[in-house]
């Protein structure tokens, strides 16, 4: 999971805002090498894929000093996948819903 906390550190850290996602998520493709956008990709499958919610949690506190909870933290993680692998959303999920 190191390439999501990367990810975290460097482009989604507390300075960046939800409304910026698809911008970050666009320079992590220009800026990046293939490699850590292939490595990003695999790491976001397997957590959708394990619904491992709790250590999108963990990471996004200790390198991007965000608090999710387990709702937040799964339409986050979908979110960044169907970033990251091209498409372009016709709407923009609502991070700021309170569960």
């Amino acid at each position: 999971m190191e390439i999501i906390e990367y990810f975290f550190e460097c482009y989604f850290n507390m300075s960046a805002n939800y409304i910026e996602l698809e911008d970050l998520v666009n320079e992590f493709i220009q800026i990046e090498s293939n490699k850590y956008i292939n490595s990003f990709k695999k790491a976001l499958t397997d957590i959708i894929d394990n619904e491992n919610w709790d250590i999108v949690i963990e990471i996004a506190s200790s390198k991007g000093g965000r608090l999710l909870k387990p709702k937040k933290a799964e339409m986050l993680v979908r979110y960044l996948k169907f970033l990251i692998d091209g498409n372009k959303p016709i709407e923009k999920p609502n991070f700021y819903f309170r569960e």
